[in-house]
């Protein structure tokens, strides 16, 4: 089951070793692909493998997991699984059987992952050669450039082409709400403001704004 980008990183805020692998969850390798964990205090010694636990629970093979803290708030964990369907196929002569893209998850905890956004997160778009097994594969990490978090991913796979692909956010904007051009409002959950600063992340067209208000528990 570790034919498969399985990964490690010390984790800054526990002061731990984590490893992150690929198993099989229910039924040896007919099972669904399925992402587990373990820690070590020195890369030598390991605890036993806790399988990720998802809310909602898991439905869909996890090839991959390209698991990081979150650059700038390490206090998160974010994961970018390579999603694999295996039962479909769209391309007739290509051999293998098989469709992937990408999803986002995020944890507080690196155990627990939250599942809210359930579409891809990279599509295999027009390439017909991204519509065959194994692509759209995250490679582990990101690189901030002029503002932006770069990500690569696999294209082209089994092809006589195959190749890595550069992609970019704006930074930290790995999800939004979204307003459309209706008013639209948002109210965060309560929290403690330590700082001198508080900034917006935030993206607009010409004729777009933002206003913002404190308000207490009681919305006022």
């Amino acid at each position: 089951t570790f034919d498969s980008q399985n990964l490690a990183f010390y984790d800054n805020r526990e002061k731990v070793y984590r490893c992150y692998n690929r198993y099989f969850l229910r039924g040896g390798y007919s099972g669904l692909r399925a992402i587990q964990s373990c820690t070590s205090p020195d890369f030598l010694t390991w605890t036993g493998q806790t399988p990720n636990r998802y809310e909602p629970p898991q439905e869909e093979h996890y090839y991959t997991n390209a698991t990081i803290p979150c650059p700038g708030a390490e206090h998160l964990y974010l994961s970018f699984p390579k999603r694999f369907v295996p039962e479909r196929k769209k391309v007739p002569e290509h051999t293998e059987n098989g469709l992937s893209d990408a999803v986002f998850l995020t944890s507080r905890d690196g155990q627990n992952w939250d599942r809210t956004f359930r579409e891809a997160w990279i599509r295999p778009g027009y390439d017909r050669r991204n519509w065959t097994d194994r692509n759209i594969m995250p490679a582990l990490g990101t690189v901030e450039l002029d503002g932006e978090h770069s990500f690569y991913i696999t294209e082209h796979y089994c092809w006589d082409d195959m190749r890595i692909r550069r992609v970019a956010l704006r930074r930290h904007g790995f999800a939004s709400l979204h307003a459309g051009s209706a008013t639209g409002t948002a109210l965060t959950r309560p929290f403690v403001f330590e700082g001198d600063v508080l900034r917006l992340n935030l993206s607009t067209s010409a004729a777009g704004g933002l206003r913002a208000a404190l308000s207490d528990e009681a919305e006022k």
